[in-house]
């Protein structure tokens, strides 16, 4: 589509998309700088934490403004409901864990390591939930389902990286819990039990709504989905390059810092592409042009006039 065809709102998306990915790039120099630097350890995370906090508040809200273009009822309302609040609860999650740093050894760490991943785990079973509630439309819509071998592919790989994160993830829980005591362990074993299938799930969800948003002719709607889908990729390739990271440059190596700049755009990145298809969810909702309002809706689903 042509810049002379272009509506102003969908100018004014285009241009957000960007200026927040920009912002996060430049973020993640100023952080590297300082980190090299040797700038107080205080100021360079209390950076990274406010720029990772302003990214999943602003996809929540774009979720959230998704989420309200349908009519109530409407079952893809409730899934980008649930997407909203997966992003919201990373904000509690990442607020948690700093706090769990900075106090660390207090009950407030205790409180701040439960609160995170209480809240992670549950990030990734509602989002299960609405991915689930989506697939279900598109069935029961009587579209058949036409998985290639690149399809798959994708669910083995998104499941092989997120077996990685949890074994990845276990080193780093017990690091964090290794002066808590054993009751603290519990809770936190216990907490995050759904998370294993919650993420196995996820990864094939998404990559079979993908699927049909392709066959119903692409567009925003497939836009959309690509977005979620490179949300759920760029989590785990961060814990994997965490974990992996301290060995392949070794664990007194002054260039540690690296792990805290791919720790930042890793989760930063995560959240400008749950962003980005937030957004084109919500312009697939707004557009005027009613070629590109059939590919941006679920069949039989209904927008807000």
């Amino acid at each position: 589509m042509g810049n002379e065809h272009m509506g102003k709102s969908e100018r004014d998306h285009i241009a957000w998309r960007w200026r927040l990915l920009a912002a996060i790039l430049a973020t993640a120099a100023v952080y590297s700088t300082m980190a090299i630097a040797g700038v107080d350890r205080g100021l360079t995370e209390g950076l990274r934490l406010a720029a990772e906090l302003v990214v999943f508040a602003v996809a929540a809200v774009i979720g959230y403004a998704a989420a309200r273009q349908f009519e109530k009822g409407v079952k893809t309302r409730l899934t980008w409901v649930f997407i909203s609040i997966g992003a919201a609860l990373f904000f509690v999650a990442d607020v948690g864990l700093y706090l769990s740093s900075v106090t660390a050894g207090s009950g407030v760490a205790g409180a701040g390591l439960l609160s995170a991943f209480g809240a992670i785990t549950l990030s990734r079973v509602l989002l299960a939930c609405g991915l689930w509630i989506v697939v279900k439309v598109y069935h029961d819509s009587g579209l058949p389902l036409r998985l290639t071998r690149y399809d798959y592919g994708a669910m083995v790989v998104f499941g092989a990286l997120n077996f990685l994160t949890v074994i990845l993830g276990a080193n780093t829980v017990r690091l964090l819990l290794s002066h808590a005591g054993t009751n603290l362990t519990h809770l936190v074993i216990m907490i995050c039990l759904p998370l294993p299938p919650g993420l196995a799930l996820c990864s094939v969800f998404a990559v079979i709504i993908w699927r049909y948003a392709r066959q119903m002719g692409g567009g925003l709607v497939a836009k959309a989905w690509s977005g979620v889908l490179i949300y759920m990729v760029a989590l785990p390739v961060r814990t994997v390059l965490i974990g992996l990271t301290p060995y392949l440059l070794g664990k007194d190596s002054a260039l540690l810092w690296i792990t805290g700049t791919i720790s930042f755009l890793g989760l930063a990145l995560a959240g400008w592409a749950l962003y980005l298809g937030a957004s084109y969810q919500y312009e697939a909702c707004t557009m005027e042009v009613p070629r590109e309002i059939d590919f941006s809706t679920t069949p039989g689903e209904t927008l807000k006039a």
